[in-house]
């Protein structure tokens, strides 16, 4: 399982990756939920995040949720 975490003014969120122990790079299921750190879930919770979760997509297709809207060439934000 792997977990990232983001946050900004508004609400935390962590994306949590679930994978076969025997397989931990190559993710199959996944869900986003919001505020709490992966050290805060229980096991019991996990299992019900697991349950919730949708199969893993891997990153073909994903649009970003804030793009980046820095013109070509420029020096960033």
């Amino acid at each position: 399982m792997a977990s990232g975490r983001g946050s900004d003014t508004r609400v935390p969120m962590v994306l949590l990756l679930f994978a076969r122990r025997a397989e931990p790079d190559q993710p199959i299921q996944e869900i986003l939920i919001s505020g709490r750190g992966l050290d805060e879930l229980t096991d019991q919770e996990l299992s019900v995040l697991l349950g919730r979760s949708r199969p893993y997509r891997a990153d073909q297709g994903r649009k970003e949720v804030f793009p980046d809207m820095r013109k070509k060439g420029g020096k960033g934000l």
